[in-house]
């Protein structure tokens, strides 16, 4: 969107530029161009020259160039010259590597006495949308650079944040059921990680009573007097549920 900002204003720049000398040129040869002065005229176009345009042309109504600040007398090849008499309206446009236009010039009563011709570089331009393009692709190529630098801090922050999570699994999963995961500072981290201790704090109490059950059946299958026997299920009740049992027989 910058470059084509940019090449539109560049572009909107050279044609204000060449209609500009085109108007300026037209006001200069209206008088010598009626009076047919032609040293006038071929002084006119070698001042013009000297300034920025790359070629100055005068041309009467027929379109016979009459004074040529490239000393290129009688060219007829000047397409827009010729243009600009049979239309009797102002031309612009790039051609190559110049920016050309033509105008009418008319006397006082609006008749049409010759043509004048202006020619500028598109070099200047040229390098003005190079250098516009220069600074573009290097602040692009730097908001890469510093995005893939937050993209890979921000993933080595998660990664560290991510690593007590797994380290607690794999502690739940081997067995351990007192792991627990510290607070990282996220707070979606941190209600996955509060969460995960209180299942694992859960599953290793339910798994405590299972494994405490298992041994209750063997060991009350195993007694052989009904004091082994009552002296078991009290040690599993005060175990299981922190009280104490009374055997009535």
């Amino acid at each position: 969107f910058v470059l084509r900002a940019q090449r539109a204003h560049l572009h909107a720049e050279s044609v204000r530029k060449v209609e500009m000398a085109l108007s300026m040129l037209s006001e200069m040869t209206a008088s010598p161009l009626f009076q047919g002065d032609t040293l006038t005229l071929a002084a006119i176009a070698e001042t013009a020259a000297a300034g920025q345009p790359q070629r100055v042309i005068v041309a009467d109504r027929r379109g016979v160039i009459i004074a040529d600040s490239a000393h290129e007398l009688y060219d007829r090849s000047v397409a827009a010259v010729q243009a600009a008499k049979q239309s009797g309206r102002r031309n612009v446009a790039r051609k190559d590597s110049v920016w050309e236009g033509a105008a009418p010039v008319r006397d006082d009563i609006g008749r049409m006495t010759g043509v004048v011709y202006v020619a500028f570089p598109t070099r200047p331009m040229d390098e003005a949308l190079a250098e516009v393009t220069r600074a573009v692709i290097a602040f692009a190529a730097a908001l890469i650079l510093l995005g893939a630098l937050v993209a890979y801090g921000l993933g080595r922050y998660l990664s560290a944040s991510l690593v007590p999570l797994l380290a607690g699994i794999r502690g739940t999963a081997s067995g351990n059921f007192e792991s627990r995961i510290p607070r990282t500072g996220m707070v979606e981290l941190d209600e996955i990680g509060q969460t995960f201790n209180w299942m694992s704090g859960l599953v290793g109490r339910q798994v405590q009573v299972l494994a405490t059950l298992n041994q209750l059946a063997t060991d009350l299958t195993a007694a052989k007097t009904l004091e082994q026997f009552a002296g078991t299920l009290q040690s599993a009740c005060h175990t299981l549920v922190g009280s104490r049992a009374f055997l009535l027989s």
